[in-house]
């Protein structure tokens, strides 16, 4: 049961993660090639504004992605103990 449970949770959370890295380099690629004409229109602080923000979005998908890898550790180390608790 966990393990079906998590390999889908899993799975749909990496798959946010992915989508929400994508704008990152996007962004990134985007200001590399046209540094230039963002230096001269004075457009630092808006592009920095929506990566800033990408970032941000992206980080709560890890987040949420390496929380629920602990839920998993949490729970099979549980298992384990409660195992070897009741062979000893």
């Amino acid at each position: 049961y966990l393990q079906r449970r998590y390999v889908a949770v899993s799975r749909e959370v990496k798959r946010i993660e992915a989508i929400t890295r994508s704008p990152i380099v996007t962004s990134i690629t985007t200001c590399i090639q046209g540094l230039v004409s963002i230096r001269a229109y004075g457009c630092e602080h808006t592009l920095l504004k929506a990566h800033q923000e990408a970032i941000d979005k992206n980080s709560i998908a890890n987040s949420v992605f390496l929380n629920s890898q602990r839920w998993l550790g949490v729970r099979l180390d549980f298992i384990s103990a409660v195992a070897i608790s009741g062979s000893a």
